[in-house]
């Protein structure tokens, strides 16, 4: 099992940002997937790469931490499908109302697994896995939290 080396955020909220610098940190290549025209704030000193084009958002993983409707969670994470590679792994906002039924709508729904982060800058991320959660993708958001417990501030 290898450990993801690159990752898409989607969202341009305080979570997402401190998450991106956590992935820095651990030696993970952020992308940080902003709605177009949204402003978002960069920390001084912290480069990270921003963009509203999901065709320059290849990565390992998708972390998908905005508070979106499912529907254009759903619509995004196909999209993501369709440009990424097979074993990508789509980490939605475990808060999200009815996660197992979204999961159903994207294109690989093993590939789904949700992630709680119990305030923006929590230090123990949990996972929550859906039915239809294949092993490869589980083990992966373990490799991906773990690469990031040290990184987070809490």
């Amino acid at each position: 099992m290898q450990i993801t080396g690159s990752i898409v955020i989607c969202g341009s909220y305080a979570r997402c940002i401190q998450i991106a610098i956590a992935c820095s940190a651990a030696g993970i290549h952020p992308t940080l997937l902003v709605p177009a025209g949204s402003g978002v704030i960069h920390p001084e000193g912290i480069s990270l790469h921003t963009t509203s084009d999901p065709f320059s958002c290849v990565a390992d993983m998708v972390v998908d931490c905005s508070d979106d409707d499912a529907e254009t969670v759903i619509a995004r994470c196909n999209q993501l499908s369709e440009i990424n590679h097979g074993d990508v792994v789509f980490a939605l906002n475990a808060d999200m109302p009815e996660l197992e039924k979204v999961a159903v709508h994207i294109m690989h729904p093993g590939r789904v697994i949700g992630i709680r982060w119990e305030k923006p800058e929590a230090a123990t991320p949990r996972i929550i896995s859906t039915p239809l959660t294949t092993e490869t993708s589980l083990a992966t958001a373990f490799l991906f939290l773990e690469s990031l417990r040290e990184h987070i501030v809490s």
